[in-house]
């Protein structure tokens, strides 16, 4: 009788520690694709020569706010997810160069996709010193691929 009792309870103890670890473990890994602002003051560097991503395999996203901070350009975004930790980084789609002010389209690549739906806020900073020869010869208006903001990044002549 008492074995039965033991047994039992020892079942009983060890499925709910491992419901416990299960639950808590979901919840934890969500945090992992969740940057705070104020912890990235790095400006990351334009990826110029990237392997283009197939557009199933990245994220959607919204820009919700653009910002200039010397010569660097800080997105706050928002995109679905939170089963997978998310790697971001912009990438040059291309230049116009023939247009007045120049133009550059940019892309946000979010990669892997991720079939959760939880709307996920996150930042990154970019580095335009890429951009700065055109930023000094009457600017350039910067645009990101399937996003209707924009922003102009000019320097003064030296």
């Amino acid at each position: 009788m008492i074995s039965n009792f033991l047994r039992n309870f020892i079942l009983v103890a060890s499925a709910n520690f491992f419901l416990f670890s299960f639950l808590a473990g979901c919840s934890n890994s969500k945090m992992l694709s969740v940057k705070n602002s104020s912890q990235q003051t790095d400006c990351e560097t334009i990826h110029i020569d990237s392997v283009l991503v197939p557009k199933h395999e990245k994220r959607q996203f919204n820009i919700e706010n653009m910002k200039l901070n010397d010569n660097c350009l800080f997105l706050s975004y928002t995109y679905s997810g939170g089963c997978i930790p998310a790697q971001s980084q912009v990438v040059l789609k291309e230049v116009d160069q023939g247009s007045f002010p120049k133009q550059a389209m940019l892309d946000l690549v979010i990669t892997p996709a991720d079939a959760c739906r939880e709307i996920i806020t996150d930042s990154i900073s970019v580095d335009l010193s890429y951009f700065n020869a055109m930023a000094r010869d009457g600017g350039i208006v910067i645009r990101f691929f399937e996003q209707e903001k924009e922003i102009f990044y000019a320097l003064p002549l030296r």
